[in-house]
């Protein structure tokens, strides 16, 4: 088993504690490392901020300055991106709106922020996420009152 497996293991068992199912199976991600402009345009069509994204088609796309083998920051980012994955197969697929999308987002980064903390990691700037975290209602085709909150 390569290292960067070994780590995806251990990160969907965390998940599976964080979830309150242990012994959940998922499929093996397809995870891709791109240079930082290539990842930028591919999510925000422009230079942004942006180190790991999970991609509608079920990727995970990683800023290849990304190195969860040996950064433990770079392997929460990678967390985050995993409980993704993890969602979208417990769930059936991407989110359908915003509300859900929050959700999602935001267990994302309790998670992260948690095992950061867990590791010894000042995870204070994901709580801030998770406050501030907002959503594009236009992403999902239509807009409503509710998911805008």
């Amino acid at each position: 088993m390569s290292s960067i497996a070994r780590i995806v293991a251990e990160l969907i068992t965390v998940i599976g504690m964080s979830m309150n199912s242990p012994a959940m199976v998922v499929s093996d991600p397809v995870i891709r490392q791109l240079d930082p402009a290539d990842l930028q345009r591919r999510v925000c069509g422009k230079p942004c901020r942006v180190l790991a994204w999970y991609g509608p088609d079920g990727v995970i796309y990683i800023d290849n300055r990304v190195d969860p083998q040996r950064n433990i920051v770079a392997k929460g980012i990678l967390l985050h991106e995993l409980v993704h994955h993890v969602q979208r197969e417990a769930r059936g697929g991407n989110s359908r709106n915003c509300v859900e999308w929050l959700q999602r987002e935001r267990q994302a980064y309790r998670i992260q922020a948690q095992w950061l903390f867990d590791n010894g990691i000042d995870a204070s700037p994901l709580i801030w996420q998770v406050r501030t975290v907002r959503c594009n209602p236009d992403a999902f085709g239509k807009r409503s009152a509710t998911e805008t909150k």
